[in-house]
């Protein structure tokens, strides 16, 4: 269990950790502005994941009128629809899961986006110990700029929020308001259903 730790720390959180303050270091030591930089670059860097997503929606999507003709044809016979389901999925090259796939991929990277926002933040000194111990001795700049001013705006980004519900309702709501935007409707039962997983669990 002590491996996978050690691994988590090191492939994720040391690397979030540096970037973070080395964007900070760029933005003239605004935390705030770092986050927003970091999450901008992770979301770019996850820009073929995305349109991976896009493309098996859209190829399922298109599937659909065929997928109709199906339940139409074998309508008493609901295994015998999985079956043609299957083989029209694998005859056109769409994977059902696909589109879940990447969703799947990026949960870690924003949990450990997360962790690492807490630890570049330290508000003790035994936080801030487990800091140092996750810089990069090759890059003197996040060294350099230890510990960081972690207000921004009204906030404090190393203390709890004061108004503990408003920020996770904004982050929430836009979160639903983006991936309501970038999935397609669907006219198919068990499409629309996968679609409202995705919404929900994003």
């Amino acid at each position: 269990m002590e491996f996978l730790g050690d691994a988590w720390s090191t492939i994720i959180i040391q690397p979030m950790v540096n970037s973070l303050l080395l964007l900070y270091w760029v933005f003239f030591s605004n935390f705030g502005l770092a986050i927003i930089a970091f999450t901008m670059l992770v979301r770019l860097v996850m820009v073929p994941l995305t349109i991976k997503q896009s493309r098996q929606i859209k190829a399922m999507n298109g599937l659909q009128p065929l997928m109709k003709q199906l339940q139409e044809k074998y309508k008493n016979d609901r295994q015998r629809v999985s079956q043609e389901t299957m083989k029209l999925y694998k005859e056109h090259g769409v994977n059902p899961l696909g589109c879940l796939g990447p969703m799947f991929i990026q949960f870690p990277i924003w949990i450990g986006l997360f962790q690492a926002i807490r630890q570049t933040v330290p508000n003790n000194p035994e936080n801030l110990v487990e800091l140092s111990g996750n810089l990069y001795s090759w890059l003197p700049q996040v060294h350099s700029i230890i510990p960081i001013n972690s207000s921004f705006l009204w906030m404090d980004l190393a203390l709890p929020d004061p108004s503990p519900f408003v920020m996770p309702i904004l982050v929430g709501g836009s979160m639903f308001v983006m991936q309501k935007m970038t999935t397609m409707p669907s006219v198919d039962a068990r499409q629309a259903s996968t679609n409202r997983m995705m919404l929900w669990m994003m």
